[in-house]
């Protein structure tokens, strides 16, 4: 997909080449710092647009001054910003809105990372409808997970006849000497955005399940 991107165009509302949705603002900007290291062998730009860090209104700001040829976000924000942008896109059109916050009308590509939560949690749903909508219809779609499930393989294959399915190396195969424990590190609703209650959580759980399952090397 890289390859392929044009030059960027040097005015109108954000138009995006490609557009990457994640579940969670955290593993965007994973992804965001990915392609900001493949940025130093290719030339284009990346920016991260997600319900953490600086204000929406200061983000869309920041998106109209500096573009992007990659968009990193989640389906919400996405969604938000298309249904505030009134046109920009959809069913292939080409109309667009010069004051628009977000225009679509030159998406190639379309990348769904995890995409079996993406598909399997409701929540998603009416945002990645709103998307949809808005989406070119010779843009191209690339849904992106390390577990397949069969209801998502099923629900893939009956809106995408023809998808085809690339399956990797096997990178997250776990040895079968490696024994498996499922831990709840769940943070309460009131303190999910928390940082450092989040983290606090989290290295709690982890070390009373290393004391209660003591070994000689970990």
């Amino acid at each position: 997909m890289l390859r392929l991107l044009p030059p960027a165009r040097p005015s109108g509302p954000p138009s995006p080449k490609i557009l990457i949705l994640c579940p969670t603002a955290e593993l965007a900007a994973q992804v965001r710092s990915v392609c900001a290291s493949l940025s130093s062998t290719r030339a284009f730009r990346t920016t991260l647009i997600t319900s953490h860090g600086a204000p929406a209104r200061d983000q869309i700001r920041n998106l109209k001054t500096t573009g992007a040829d990659v968009l990193v976000s989640t389906p919400g924000r996405i969604a938000s910003l298309l249904r505030a942008s009134g046109g920009g896109g959809g069913g292939g059109g080409k109309n667009k809105n010069a004051n628009a916050a977000l225009d679509l009308t030159e998406l190639q590509s379309l990348v769904l990372d995890e995409v079996d939560v993406l598909l399997l949690e409701e929540t998603f749903g009416p945002q990645l409808a709103t998307v949809g909508r808005k989406t070119p219809q010779d843009t191209q779609f690339v849904f992106v997970t390390a577990t397949l499930p069969a209801a998502v393989v099923g629900q893939v294959t009956s809106e995408f006849p023809g998808v085809s399915v690339v399956k990797g190396p096997g990178l997250h195969k776990v040895a079968p000497t490696v024994e498996k424990h499922l831990m709840d590190v769940s943070v309460p609703p009131g303190s999910n955005r928390d940082a450092k209650v989040c983290f606090k959580y989290k290295t709690d759980a982890l070390s009373t399940a290393l004391r209660r399952q003591r070994h000689l090397k970990t």
